[in-house]
């Protein structure tokens, strides 16, 4: 860890040393601090625009909490950001079996349910406009 610091304070803005700190801390079996690395990193990725890779940090954060509602429903509107509709949906489902295994079936689902379905519209919407733009020209 002590290597991590060094290279940080030479580069603080370096996110896979971040991301490595992350890994040690999840070793050390201190698992909130690595969670709120991780979900540091995975929003400084999406303020980059780099979607995808605030998508693959936020899963690693879900794979040691999986029953962080909060972070799934961000990883969600991730996905429904870069028009994953179908991993969405995957998401959601997961989302309201954890509502289900925490004892609230359903709290919250119906909204990010109709977040999913407006993103699948929005996409369709587009592939739609695309088709008849090609067919025009």
């Amino acid at each position: 860890m002590e290597e991590a610091f060094f290279a940080l304070s030479q580069s603080p803005t370096h996110l896979p040393i971040h991301i490595r700190m992350a890994e040690i801390l999840t070793a050390e079996n201190k698992i909130q601090a690595a969670i709120d690395k991780y979900t540091m990193v995975a929003q400084t990725y999406r303020a980059r625009g780099e979607l995808v890779r605030a998508g693959r940090i936020t899963q690693q954060v879900l794979r040691l909490s999986p029953l962080d509602v909060s972070m799934r429903s961000w990883l969600i509107e991730l996905l429904v950001e870069q028009h994953k509709t179908e991993e969405a949906l995957q998401q959601f489902f997961e989302l309201a079996d954890t509502y289900y295994q925490v004892g609230r079936p359903g709290v919250g689902a119906h909204h990010l349910f109709g977040r999913a379905a407006a993103g699948a519209g929005k996409q369709r919407r587009a592939e739609l406009e695309r088709e008849a733009a090609a067919q025009v020209g």
